[in-house]
């Protein structure tokens, strides 16, 4: 009679080993998450000044660009000038 009072108190026992044991995983897990989220805010953050960078450094070459075929035709139009 004795073992059958015992079963549930061990029983018990190991429930609350596990609720410990899986508690204690979850923390981590949640840490873990927590970690991971912040990684990603800063790599998203970073993705944006990034695009912001490469669109301001497109702008830029355009910008050379335009003027260079404005140095262009300056070039082309002194030789004529001259010669008048």
């Amino acid at each position: 009679m004795l073992e059958n009072s015992e079963a549930p108190w061990r029983n018990r026992e190991e429930v609350e080993r596990r609720v410990e044991e899986l508690s204690k995983r979850l923390e981590l897990v949640e840490a873990e998450r927590s970690r991971l989220e912040g990684e990603l805010a800063r790599a998203k953050s970073e993705q944006q000044s990034l695009r912001r960078a490469l669109a301001l450094e497109r702008q830029e070459a355009k910008n050379m660009e335009t003027r260079a075929m404005e140095l262009i035709k300056v070039i082309e139009f002194l030789p004529n000038f001259y010669q008048i």
